[in-house]
């Protein structure tokens, strides 16, 4: 007997079992939730899954290990409805405006350094906007046109 068959043939059987099992797959929204959990306010999984029933999709970003957000992507009537409240409005809206009518009508949580991070990092506003365009399929359209299979 080879000495590798000699050594499995030690092991006991449910030693042999256990290392075989594949491993239980964590539920994204419950390892968020626990991450989270150190943040006053944080969402649970139950709110988590909620906004996911509600809105589709539900992502978690940041730009440092504090400054944390989940939000969600612009649906079509959002979008229909804030390019509408943009075209109606009597005063000027720039683009930086209407990023922040984006954000603030995407964004459902913000730990309170992301929420700081807002005013004072002049990128984080931004930056967050194109992750949520990005991620309601936003894109150049020959990026799109790359995704096309022809059948």
């Amino acid at each position: 007997m080879s000495p590798v068959a000699e050594e499995t043939a030690k092991v006991p059987s449910e030693e042999v079992a256990a290392e075989a099992a594949p491993e239980v797959a964590k539920d994204p929204s419950q390892v968020v939730a626990d991450a989270l959990s150190a943040f006053p306010g944080a969402p649970s999984r139950d709110q988590i899954e909620a906004w996911k029933q509600q809105f589709g999709e539900v992502f978690c970003s940041g730009f440092a290990e504090t400054e944390l957000y989940m939000w969600h992507p612009i649906g079509r009537a959002e979008f229909v409805a804030l390019q509408a409240q943009i075209s109606q409005s009597q005063t000027q809206v720039t683009n930086l405006d209407a990023e922040a009518l984006v954000v603030n009508g995407c964004v459902l949580w913000a730990s309170e350094p992301g929420k700081s991070a807002f005013k004072q990092k002049a990128g984080s506003l931004t930056a967050l906007h194109e992750q949520i365009m990005s991620n309601s399929n936003f894109m150049d359209p020959r990026l799109a046109t790359a995704l096309v299979v022809k059948l």
